[in-house]
């Protein structure tokens, strides 16, 4: 189901989070061989909500967003959550099962891998903070603000979602 109009308090965090993203507030982590740090700006920010709590004072929400995923030099990167790997593991399936899929061989229907998307990242963080897959809204924006259509990993592996991609 893809909801039209956004809740009114998710907007306004996304939109506040463009902005932190704007200010370079955001640094890259430094990994275990002592590279990373310095200012992160990504592309593209994904917000993931708990619409179970947007009625109260505190929305869970988290964020991701792109970027490199070796070295954990993005910063949304952490390990999946067990309902997050299975999904995935669909979707690499379906991408590498699809005859016409000229990335069929790296299991992606990208040419990046299905797990480095700023959806999962950001719905990942919301399961590891307790949230279940059917409660989740995705609305992902580029580094301007403006909404952007899903990939064609994250039209498969967020079908059944609510989401709120649009162009």
């Amino acid at each position: 189901m893809n909801i039209k109009k956004p809740a009114v308090h998710k907007i306004c965090i996304l939109d506040e989070h463009v902005n932190f993203l704007k200010n370079d507030e955001i640094k890259k982590p430094v990994d275990k061989n002592g590279h990373g740090g310095g200012k992160y700006k990504p592309d593209v920010i994904s917000a993931a909500v708990d619409i179970t709590t947007l009625s109260n004072k505190e929305i869970k929400i988290q964020f991701g967003y792109n970027g490199a995923r070796e070295g954990q030099f993005n910063p949304s990167v952490m390990e999946l959550h067990d309902d997050l790997v299975k999904i995935a593991q669909e979707t690499r399936m379906k991408a590498k099962n699809d005859p016409n899929n000229p990335y069929k061989d790296d299991e992606s229907f990208e040419i990046w891998h299905v797990e480095n998307c700023v959806e999962i990242q950001a719905v990942n963080q919301l399961l590891h903070a307790g949230s279940k897959l059917e409660d989740i809204l995705i609305s992902t924006v580029n580094s301007n603000g403006k909404y952007k259509a899903s990939c064609k990993n994250c039209q498969k592996t967020f079908f059944d979602f609510i989401n709120d991609f649009r162009e």
